[in-house]
């Protein structure tokens, strides 16, 4: 079953607390993955990165922001 883990100041990371939801296939109620169940220490980290990420990320273009998002989104 795939584990979904956090996007982290460019890393896949586990939840500090290691703890996960169930994720339910709505059509058959089968849980088919499982999502960090994130707490105010995870957030407060990936607000960390994000505010030391800004001043280069604001001053890249939209080409090179949208090639970053597509290679998130492909778990690369």
């Amino acid at each position: 079953m795939e584990k979904l883990r956090n996007y982290v100041n460019g890393k896949y990371i586990e939840p500090l607390s290691n703890q996960y939801i169930d994720n339910f296939e709505p059509a058959t109620g089968k849980v088919y993955s499982l999502i960090p169940n994130s707490n105010e220490e995870d957030v407060n980290q990936a607000v960390e990165a994000a505010e030391l990420a800004f001043p280069i990320w604001s001053n890249m273009s939209i080409e090179e922001r949208s090639a970053i998002l597509v290679k998130v989104s492909e778990g690369n």
